[in-house]
């Protein structure tokens, strides 16, 4: 039975070719794309996006199939960060996953510095004390975490999402560490 929805398996091509198509709706005032998954014409697309030439396409994954996505079709590289196969929860670790990232770049002609990076913290945890031990990437005082902010910004991410609420789904909690990053953690940054 096939409804339409192409086999999982097919996800990768499927969202190539969709993403090229977005584009053609986007970007042209006599849109036509003819692939396997997707085909039209003599159709309007409006109203068109107000970024140009399209919004801004984020990719994630870490995959070497997400990776080339992003050097081929995507204006950003947000890597998840959870998949066991390339972690990205230390600096190290996310340097090695944009040097590949620069490969396929350079691989597609395309300059790695038109890519922007997409880093999501899992953890913004403040402290009063330093944690014992190694200490992971934002967890710590708050002139920690503006340390960790801008060895990120220097390996360049040019966007952090901060997840707030990954400890837990306690709103009042959420908003105290909202107010602590806002007072304490960015005006050092």
């Amino acid at each position: 039975l096939h409804l339409g929805i192409p086999p999982f398996k097919e996800r990768g091509a499927v969202t190539d070719e969709y993403l090229q198509a977005f584009k053609e709706l986007w970007t042209s005032d006599d849109p036509a794309f003819d692939g396997t998954y997707c085909r039209f014409s003599n159709i309007d697309f409006l109203p068109k996006p107000a970024q140009k030439p399209h919004p801004p396409i984020w990719v994630g994954g870490e995959s070497r199939r997400a990776m080339r996505r992003t050097a081929r079709l995507g204006n950003g590289w947000y890597p998840i960060g959870s998949n066991p196969q390339f972690p990205m929860g230390a600096p190290e670790q996310l340097k090695a996953g944009l040097e590949r990232l620069r490969a396929f770049c350079e691989a597609e002609g395309r300059d790695p510095a038109e890519i922007d990076i997409i880093y999501r913290s899992h953890a913004m945890d403040l402290t009063n004390d330093r944690p014992a031990g190694e200490r992971p990437p934002f967890v710590g005082m708050a002139d920690d975490l503006a340390a960790d902010i801008r060895q990120y910004e220097a390996m360049g991410v040019t966007h952090l999402i901060v997840d707030f609420l990954r400890t837990g789904n306690d709103l009042d909690a959420c908003l105290r560490k909202m107010e602590h990053f806002s007072t304490q953690v960015w005006p050092r940054v």
